[in-house]
């Protein structure tokens, strides 16, 4: 491997460990929030990559509409998750 490699390889794992160890902070829909009807497949595309440590918020307010309502869960575990 010549030194060029080296460097570039050096470079390839400091940029990667530094996107590992730095967590954002970011609000899913953007300003907005969380709302029904928004493409999130597009701006996932629009503000990704997203990295390990980052922080998603979820903001919205309880719609009016109960057609429209939200509802968390929290599972018990992984296989409840994969089997839901």
């Amino acid at each position: 491997m010549g030194y060029g490699e080296k460097g570039f390889l050096v470079l390839v794992v400091t940029a990667s460990l530094l996107a590992i160890g730095q967590g954002g902070t970011i609000v899913v829909g953007g300003s907005e929030g969380w709302r029904f009807g928004f493409n999130y497949t597009d701006w996932s595309i629009q503000n990704s990559p997203f990295y390990i440590n980052d922080k998603l918020v979820f903001k919205y307010d309880p719609p009016s509409d109960p057609q429209f309502a939200y509802s968390i869960y929290l599972l018990q575990n992984m296989a409840s998750y994969i089997s839901c």
